[in-house]
């Protein structure tokens, strides 16, 4: 919301942006109305209704929030006036690749309904058995899609295409959905902080207790142990010939037990 009026000065910016935009939103013939009218059209078909219609009231938003992002930024009246700082081709290059491949990618995978023979699909190796859906079916679904998808373009450039002011946390709704239905809080009591309290707790008292516990154990018992060979070894030639003494013995006790000379 800082931003504004950058269409003029960052032009392949906002072109890339806007195919970009126009993909996420689930317009055709860009990539992402492909991907999710498959998506919406098997939860439809499989009978997961609230799965669908959930889905759905999603992708309106996501094109409301994608266009707000685009309106805001490009068309709407800038709210200070700063030097501007473009961008390398290093950035700008890849840029228009993924463009290029948002805008064409969903060609690749078009079904028989829209004219095309599931390439994409059948070059996966992926089946599709399980369902089958008329064309007609397809096409109403389709075009209910693609109304969401404007719905949320519309109501995007209602809202922020002349003057994109950041909503104020004036009424229970707006706070909550500024807050972004506390979806962060909620993750970090639930998930977040019982994964650092049982962090804390291997790293306090596990990990040093424990698992050091033992390994200091072990090093205790070898090192003990290892003081009791040292005293073998302590350069005295009576205890060096007595070890050789051992040694034949042991050698000569062997070979007459194995040359059976022993009873």
């Amino acid at each position: 919301f800082k931003m504004g009026g950058l269409k003029a000065p960052l032009k392949l910016v906002y072109i890339t942006m806007l195919v970009a935009t126009l993909a996420i939103s689930g317009l055709p013939p860009f990539a992402g109305f492909f991907s999710k009218d498959a998506i919406l059209i098997a939860a439809f078909v499989s009978e997961h209704y609230l799965i669908w219609a959930v889905a759905s009231f999603t992708a309106f938003l996501t094109a409301f929030y994608m266009f707000r992002l685009l309106f805001s930024v490009f068309y709407a009246a800038p709210k200070s006036q700063h030097k501007l700082q473009l961008l390398p081709q290093s950035m700008t290059l890849p840029l228009v690749v993924l463009a290029f491949g948002s805008a064409t990618v969903g060609l690749l995978g078009l079904n028989e309904a829209y004219g095309g023979g599931s390439w994409f699909q059948n070059f996966l190796a992926l089946p599709d058995l399980e369902h089958h859906v008329s064309h007609s079916t397809e096409y109403l679904l389709g075009a209910f899609n693609i109304a969401l998808a404007l719905g949320g373009l519309a109501f995007a450039y209602k809202l922020y295409a002349s003057s994109a002011e950041e909503s104020l946390p004036d009424s229970f709704f707006k706070k909550i959905v500024i807050n972004k239905f506390y979806v962060d809080e909620l993750y970090a009591i639930l998930f977040q902080k019982p994964l650092l309290l049982l962090s804390r707790f291997i790293a306090t008292f596990i990990d040093p207790k424990l698992f050091d516990g033992v390994i200091n154990l072990s090093v205790a018992f070898y090192r003990h142990l290892a003081g009791y060979f040292n005293q073998l070894q302590n350069g005295k030639v009576r205890y060096s010939a007595l070890y050789i003494l051992l040694g034949v013995s042991a050698m000569s006790y062997y070979l007459l037990f194995k040359l059976g000379m022993l009873i």
